[in-house]
């Protein structure tokens, strides 16, 4: 019995440093992702959207509003080196209107994560692939704790 114990406690503690080290890579994932935009967009203006032209997957509509940005279709930009180039366009242009994300970039792309995600599984596709990110913290609760959780995780 205390052998099972043993083997039991071992083969969890493997799988959780397994999890942990997968997280730990794809943090570092996004992280290098950020830090390799460079800081020139290429973007056009055209009434209330801007349209972003990304590096690898064509060009992002973004429009930016008092209370946050939305990017229209942000499942189709669902690889960390689009996320990364859109996060920091989404910053440079909100403080060029004159907002500020108060948000950090792991809250941010956990929720745009969540929101690729519950798109690609079928659940509300008409609201989950348009992503609203609030200056702000969300006013919804549970958005906010599982967007901190898939960012902190880096799913």
């Amino acid at each position: 019995m205390r052998s099972r114990i043993i083997i039991l406690i071992t083969v969890l503690n493997s799988l959780l440093l397994f999890g942990a080290i997968v997280c730990i890579i794809r943090i570092s994932e996004h992280n290098r992702s950020i830090n390799s935009v460079k800081p020139t967009f290429e973007y056009t203006e055209t009434g209330d959207a801007v349209h972003l032209s990304t590096a690898d997957r064509g060009t992002v509509i973004l429009k930016f509003s008092t209370g946050g940005v939305s990017i229209e279709n942000s499942h189709l930009y669902d690889n960390p080196e689009s996320i990364a180039e859109i996060l920091m366009f989404a910053r440079y242009y909100a403080e060029k209107l004159g907002y500020e994300f108060a948000r950090s970039n792991i809250e941010l792309i956990g929720e745009y994560r969540l929101h690729t995600i519950l798109y690609h599984i079928g659940y509300k596709p008409e609201q989950t692939g348009t992503l609203n990110w609030d200056y702000a913290d969300d006013p919804r609760w549970y958005v906010n704790t599982v967007s901190s959780v898939l960012g902190a995780l880096g799913i």
